[in-house]
């Protein structure tokens, strides 16, 4: 009886038939890309080299154990040195010049009506700087008294904010302009008015209005905010007001020189 062959391929160096390989299952992916993208928002956080950063530590090997500080402060702590505050920081100073210059001309010059671009700049504005208040309980706290020390805990920094900037930013942050409209609104749908009121509403009506742009005027508020922006800024590239005034007029000055 002829045996049957045996390929080479078909037997291990044992000389036991070889098992059919495995289908690769492909890895899950939703871990590592969450790990990911959280890792690279924690570096976010993290002070970096800048000038901020270099003029408080010194040094970049003080850089490093002060990453290792924030890493072990806990999660979600954003240090005042960080790209993230660098960039919001810039952003909301663009935002509060734009809001001291639109609001007081708006309310000014503007007619009565509340135009869809006017409510919705509010609008986005105001959930912006009601983010900064989330933000700003998540920013680490430089100490004056001792600079090179940043305080990362998050009951110390609520505490801090509570005390000092937290109701003004609040109130500031509030849209009472539109939430007197939407209480006047439902106020105003619970009462059945006769044609011989009709008038008296109207009149009625436009002086809620013009209340409601004074209300606004809450927001100019935010202008402590700016001051402390600038005064920041201040700090981080060392230039005192009455310099870069003083830089401005003599670039000026050149400028009529080679015109001349």
């Amino acid at each position: 009886m002829a045996k049957s062959k045996v390929h080479f391929d078909d037997v291990s160096l044992y000389g036991t038939p070889k098992e059919e390989p495995l289908p690769c299952i492909p890895l899950s992916t939703e871990k590592p890309s969450s790990n990911f993208l959280k890792n690279q928002l924690q570096a976010w956080f993290q002070p970096t080299d800048n000038r901020l950063a270099m003029k408080l530590f010194g040094s970049k090997k003080a850089l490093v154990k002060e990453r290792i500080r924030q890493k072990t402060a806990g999660h979600w702590v954003i240090h005042p040195c960080s790209s993230f505050r660098f960039y919001w920081d810039l952003c909301m100073l663009l935002l509060l010049v734009a809001n001291l210059i639109i609001l007081p001309v708006a309310i000014s010059f503007f007619n009565d009506d509340l135009s869809t671009r006017w409510i919705a700049f509010n609008c986005l504005s105001d959930t912006i700087f009601l983010v900064d208040i989330v933000v700003n309980f998540r920013t680490g706290i430089m100490q004056q008294d001792n600079a090179e020390q940043v305080i990362l805990d998050p009951k110390l920094i609520a505490k801090h904010y509570l005390k000092t900037w937290f109701f003004l930013d609040l109130i500031s942050s509030i849209p009472l302009d539109y939430i007197f409209l939407i209480f006047n609104q439902i106020q105003k749908n619970n009462q059945d008015f006769s044609d011989s009121f009709q008038i008296l509403h109207a009149g009625r009506a436009l002086r809620i209005l013009r209340l409601a742009k004074l209300l606004s005027l809450v927001r100019l508020l935010r202008l402590s905010r700016l001051v402390r922006y600038v005064s920041q800024w201040e700090e981080v590239y060392k230039i005192a007001a009455s310099n870069f005034v003083e830089q401005l007029r003599t670039t000026f000055f050149a400028s009529k020189m080679i015109g001349l």
